[in-house]
């Protein structure tokens, strides 16, 4: 188990814990929250799907793998072959992974008002929506950008919070920084203003 903490700050508590509710249910299968003042701590007992692929990748063991999880795993490994074939350095296959995601996935928000045991079955939020139908979310794009950056050997990692409405992206770290990277926002434009931003470009 894991856990996720969030600062009410000046949002009210229900409304913070319906749209983490929502955030979580495209992974988790179990997720219990513990309030005190000012702070929602949400304790998760399962992975997102590009965290239970990469397990896989790591220990060498797939069985536990979906047959879908299975089939993003194997192109996921195609993707990454790809971008190091073509690519000069680590930072031209980072870039190539990012604009192949802007290119090839539409974003498509699903339809969340579903009784919340379907949400896990709602693949734009994965990176098996994102590499397999090329549709997802931002947490469709997130994961799958996360999956493909670990498997060519970045240290990728996800981030939420709010831009108008909630929203999740990556940051990566290359040398001692983190920077982050949104292929959401990238998505369906030919720019790179949200690739390895700084925390003041955001």
């Amino acid at each position: 188990a894991e856990e996720i903490r969030f600062c009410l700050a000046q949002y009210d508590e229900d409304d913070v814990i319906k749209s983490v509710k929502n955030y979580l249910s495209g992974f988790y299968d179990q997720y219990f929250f513990l309030k005190s003042e000012h702070i929602v701590t949400v304790q998760v007992t399962s992975y997102y799907p590009g965290d239970k692929i990469l397990n896989a990748h790591r220990t060498g063991d797939i069985s536990a793998l979906s047959e879908a999880e299975k089939q993003t795993y194997q192109l996921a490994l195609e993707l990454v072959e790809q971008a190091r074939t073509v690519s000069a350095t680590q930072l031209d296959v980072e870039l190539w992974l990012h604009d192949w995601l802007c290119e090839h996935v539409i974003y498509e928000n699903p339809d969340m008002e579903v009784p919340a045991e379907q949400f896990i079955a709602l693949r734009q939020l994965t990176c098996v929506g994102a590499l397999l139908d090329g549709k997802a979310n931002c947490q469709g794009y997130t994961d799958a950008f996360y999956l493909l950056g670990n498997l060519a050997g970045f240290e990728v990692r996800r981030l939420f919070g709010v831009a108008e409405e909630g929203h999740c992206w990556n940051i990566v770290k290359l040398g001692d920084v983190y920077y982050n990277v949104d292929t959401t926002w990238d998505a369906g434009y030919d720019t790179w203003d949200y690739f390895l931003q700084n925390s003041e470009g955001f």
